[in-house]
């Protein structure tokens, strides 16, 4: 099995190519910023270490060039490599995390266009519930949780449409000698309000 690259943590964004070989009874892991260097006999490199063989062994190499830095800081190592002593020396590319422009890019630090994103962010993903409790003086048997429902106020003027969440029925038998028998339905609608930022 040749060696294997499990994982990378190394800034910058950029396309990098490690070559990763047998030395001195271990994995010497070398980083390089082209293939050319990576593949030459005098190629000249970024950042190199020794590990011992295994499987997903952190690498924490020893740098040589400014240009490489952990991408993210709260983890310790640049690299995590598996191989064995019998393994041939192999050259891998690791590739961009992103092909977005850098952070520091001026339309991402722009503060006007950074609230203008972020107003258009909260208008498309803010909404409130709004909870009504109704009581029916009958039963409606085909109704289901999930099924929408239209109210009417002919006092008011107004009609709503809600989401019907829960239903509670209550089964009423009087004491009186009619033994009257009353089915009454307690219904939780729910409807829901975008909310924009002004």
């Amino acid at each position: 099995m040749p060696f294997e690259i499990i994982n990378w943590n190394i800034a910058e964004n950029r396309n990098w190519w490690v070559r990763t070989e047998v030395a001195s009874g271990q994995i010497l892991v070398r980083v390089y910023p082209t293939l050319g260097g990576a593949t030459g006999a005098d190629g000249t490199f970024v950042g190199s270490k020794l590990v011992a063989v295994g499987s997903n062994r952190e690498v924490i190499l020893d740098v040589v060039a400014s240009a490489l830095s952990l991408f993210q800081e709260s983890l310790p190592w640049h690299l995590c490599v598996s191989g064995l002593l019998t393994d041939p020396a192999r050259v891998v590319k690791i590739g961009k995390f992103t092909d977005l422009p850098e952070i520091r890019d001026a339309i991402y630090t722009s503060a006007p266009l950074v609230a203008s994103r972020a107003t258009a962010e909260i208008n498309q993903h803010t909404h409130v519930v709004l909870s009504r409790r109704i009581d029916v003086g009958v039963h409606y048997p085909s109704l289901n949780a999930g099924d929408r429902i239209k109210l009417s106020s002919t006092r008011r003027n107004k009609t709503e449409t809600g989401q019907l969440v829960e239903s509670v029925i209550e089964y009423r038998m009087s004491s009186s000698e009619d033994g009257e028998v009353s089915l009454t339905e307690s219904m939780i609608v729910e409807r829901y309000l975008a909310m924009r930022r002004s």
